[in-house]
């Protein structure tokens, strides 16, 4: 009897949070449908406004909502991540390239060079009237090589421009940059390739701290860390 009296009159109706929650759970309610959902999160088609009603009254629907919202932005990364037919064909090439040089090139090509801060254009002061991000230069030393960024501001991400000077001339080079933050930013890194002049553009890239690998035909690999992007 006291169980009883504990929930809400209402209409002389007693009603417990616990028929409540029956309610939200029972398979009579209309919830809706998957195929639904998955039309709204992942093509962007608009929502009866009898389902918006629904979702926002329902724990149960808000759940589901929200891990579709999440499967969404994971669909996303693993998108970006992924190079293309055309870029993984050059990746498989280059590798090839490097496996038929003699051991001892090979064994050189397996040491690292840590790569150093040389200068850095943001410790010079912004001219006067000039406000919010603006582009700026990085250097860096490695041995015998030298890595220069130019980074430039574009909506909320970064675009690097890169060149990798050798003592003698350019190169070709795999040049992958990931993030060194935790947790990870939303943004997988990404894999490039310099032209035979050492070029290479990474576009998108939010800001943050980061590990620059390159990875050239010959000579050692160059690594740098961390590069800092404001």
């Amino acid at each position: 009897m006291r169980a009883v009296m504990a929930g809400r009159q209402a209409n002389g109706v007693t009603v417990s949070n616990q028929d409540k929650q029956n309610s939200i759970d029972s398979p009579s309610i209309n919830h809706p449908s998957d195929d639904l959902l998955y039309d709204y999160v992942l093509d962007g088609d608009p929502l009866p406004e009898s389902a918006a009603a629904h979702i926002e009254g329902c724990p149960r629907c808000r759940e589901r909502l929200a891990r579709l919202e999440q499967l969404k932005t994971e669909l996303a990364i693993a998108r970006l991540s992924r190079p293309s037919p055309t870029t993984e064909a050059r990746y498989d090439a280059l590798f090839a390239h490097v496996a038929q040089r003699p051991a001892g090139v090979v064994s050189e090509l397996a040491a690292w060079v840590k790569g150093m801060l040389a200068w850095d254009s943001r410790h010079r002061p912004l001219p006067a009237g000039v406000r919010g991000a603006s582009p700026y230069r990085l250097l860096y030393t490695a041995g015998d090589a030298e890595v220069e960024l130019l980074v430039e501001p574009v909506g909320s991400g970064r675009r690097l421009i890169g060149e990798l000077y050798r003592s003698d001339e350019g190169t070709v080079a795999l040049v992958e940059l990931a993030p060194l933050t935790a947790p990870p930013l939303p943004y997988p890194g990404n894999v490039v390739e310099s032209n035979h002049e050492g070029r290479f553009i990474l576009d998108r890239v939010p800001p943050g701290q980061y590990r620059l690998i390159m990875t050239p035909l010959d000579g050692p690999i160059i690594e740098v860390e961390p590069v800092e992007l404001t």
